[in-house]
């Protein structure tokens, strides 16, 4: 099925899309599942993917267009949280199902936006 495409997604976009707007730095990460996990309509879980480096300073965003049939990631978990000024790494996202099935190892739920957090001076 179309979104079972981790062996065709691009390298590049596979380890992350670079772009530099001015002063913004953004990194596209594509979200897969890690585990096979059936999901009932209505209903967000927890699952296993495939593991996401945050470096330090960088905010993440949530693609909202749907990446998956079945659903979409909401949010990336952390085990406990952390500052921002720490390198995180994730192994979890919550994943909201408004179709019944199963997502499977491999599939593409989602999508996060990480925006590194620049300091600005002020100048009164």
């Amino acid at each position: 099925m179309s979104w079972r495409i981790r062996d065709l997604v691009d390298k590049a976009f596979e380890a992350s899309l670079e772009t530099t707007t001015g002063a913004v730095r953004r990194e596209i990460r594509a979200i897969f599942a890690d585990e096979d996990v059936k999901v009932s309509t209505g209903k967000t879980v927890l699952i296993k993917i495939a593991p996401v480096d945050i470096p330090k300073n960088y905010l993440t965003f949530m693609g909202g267009y749907a990446r998956h049939p079945l659903g979409n990631a909401l949010a990336l978990v952390d085990e406990y949280p952390k500052r921002i000024d720490q390198a995180r790494k994730v192994r979890q996202a919550a994943f909201h199902a408004w179709g019944d099935g199963t997502v499977e190892k491999g599939d593409v739920i989602g999508v996060t936006v990480l925006t590194l957090m620049g300091t600005t001076r002020r100048i009164i």
